[in-house]
Formats: C-alpha cells, structure tokens, sequence
C-alpha cells in the first residue's frame, strides 16, 4: 500500500534536498529515504494497519543538516472487505406452539467473519415484501408473537464487519 507525505520547502535559499527517515516505532528511523529538491513523496510497500512515524531533514549544498522536523504519524488504510458472506443454506422452520416458529441455519462463511444474521419475515405463501424481525449471532432464532393459521416465509441474510 501507498501513502504521500508532503511537507513546507524549507525558506533557505540552497536547500540541495530532503532526507525522509521512518519506521514503525516513535521516534524511530529505520528507514533512512534521500528524496531529493521535492517536497513530497510516496511512499509504496507500507503494511495496511501499521502506523508509521515520519520526520524530515533538509541539507544544503555545503552538506550540513538541518535538525529532523517534528514527528508525524500516519497509518495506511486497510482495505475494506468487499466480500459479502455466504447466504446461510438449509434453513428449516418448525412450529413450536401456534404463535411461535424456530428457525435454524447452517453457519455462512466469509473472507473476514461473519458477525451475525438477520432474520426477515413476510405474511403469505406468495408474497415477496419481506420485513427484518430479528438478529442474532448464532444459527438459530425464535420468532414468536405470530398468528396462529397463517402462513409465513422467512429468510435469512449473513453479515460480516
């Protein structure tokens, strides 16, 4: 992953370049980078997650060096999941009372976890407006409060972070 840092120029008039130094810890500087007459670079191959300290010297042309900047901390985003989990397969229901039916699942699965479902509901053998009635974490659900002799369709949806 990338990540650009920029900086003021620094007001001396023979300013030769910048010295980036960085690493993984405050105050650290493992990684010594000189970027040139620039103000700004980026920097590729930095771990997602990781918080990285910066600080930035500037030399002259007779060589000397000026003090590190003060220390900035940036971390690199980690990318989002863009993966959605599974759809939970056999569900099955099963009347446990004339207001009430249990519902179970097999668990889905995903690229980061799945953290729970959600359980939706409609009246009707044929209907298709489905309305969200619960949530849970683990692979079954309750549903009570019902009409006895009535007809119900339910699904559920798997959700990850």
């Amino acid at each position: 992953m990338a990540q650009t840092l920029s900086w003021i120029a620094n007001s001396e008039a023979d300013i030769a370049g910048y010295t980036l130094l960085y690493g993984t810890q405050p105050g650290s500087s493992s990684v010594t980078l000189d970027v040139g007459n620039v103000t700004s670079r980026t920097l590729t191959g930095l771990q997602p997650g990781v918080p990285y300290y910066f600080r930035v010297r500037a030399y002259n042309t007779a060589g000397l060096v000026s003090v590190p900047s003060a220390e900035v901390t940036a971390t690199v985003p980690v990318p989002g999941d863009t993966t959605p989990p599974t759809a939970p397969a056999t569900l099955t229901a099963t009347a446990s009372g004339s207001t009430q039916i249990a519902l179970s699942w097999s668990t889905a699965t995903d690229n980061v976890g799945v953290t729970g479902y959600r359980v939706e509901r409609c009246t009707g053998s044929s209907c298709t407006a489905f309305a969200e009635v619960g949530t849970t974490t683990s692979t079954s659900y309750s549903n009570t409060g019902l009409t006895a002799s009535t007809t119900y369709r339910f699904r559920v949806r798997a959700v990850d972070a």
